[in-house]
């Protein structure tokens, strides 16, 4: 698990936001566990604000439920 671990803090912020969002389309469970990893661990060890984390969760969020409405409109 600490390697697993390492590598995901070795990303950058860009990669990590992208992995977090691509897991809320597909496994939330795993979303959480990876959001939590990265709260618990300080930024300078490769970890991300809290604040950051719901505000990219509050966009993604949007964002599909956008795409879900709108590909109902055109059927």
């Amino acid at each position: 698990m600490k390697l697993n671990k390492r590598y995901f803090l070795s990303l950058t912020t860009k990669e990590k936001l992208k992995m977090l969002d691509s897991l809320l389309k597909n496994d939330f469970h795993s979303y959480m566990i990876l959001a939590k990893c990265f709260s618990e661990t300080p930024i300078y060890k490769g970890g991300l604000s809290t604040g950051l984390i719901s505000q990219e969760l509050d966009k993604s969020l949007k964002r599909h439920y956008f795409i879900k409405k709108r590909k109902f409109k055109t059927i």
